[in-house]
């Protein structure tokens, strides 16, 4: 899932108008300054960058201070959320009867 959540990120076209190249920031900041306070930066700096959904991105003593877990904890945890929180999507009556059967005739056909 993280692998196809960052190509995702990686192959969205990226956008090329006068508010993405920033230009309004360029002369907001003027000569000398910098960008951290300016609109442009405020605007974007908590989505412009892809945050992982696996991967801890905290310094060591924010990560201890927050569990001190592995990716093998942290996956473990996503992947029950994950479950906890599935909600079968709305089928029609008919099409889960025929579903249902294709599934018995083919365990009968394979053995199963």
């Amino acid at each position: 899932i993280e692998l196809l959540r960052e190509l995702r990120v990686e192959f969205t076209p990226l956008e090329i108008t006068e508010e993405s190249l920033a230009f309004g920031a360029h002369e907001e900041v003027g000569h000398g300054g910098h960008f951290l306070g300016a609109a442009h930066t405020l605007e974007r700096f908590r989505t412009c960058f892809y945050r992982p959904l696996l991967s801890s991105t905290a310094n060591f003593e924010r990560w201890l201070r927050l569990g001190g877990k592995d990716a093998t904890a942290r996956a473990g945890e996503i992947w029950r959320a994950t479950l906890d929180g599935y909600e079968a999507p709305p089928i029609d009556d008919a099409i889960q009867a025929e579903l249902s059967e294709f599934v018995t005739r083919r365990r009968r056909e394979l053995g199963d």
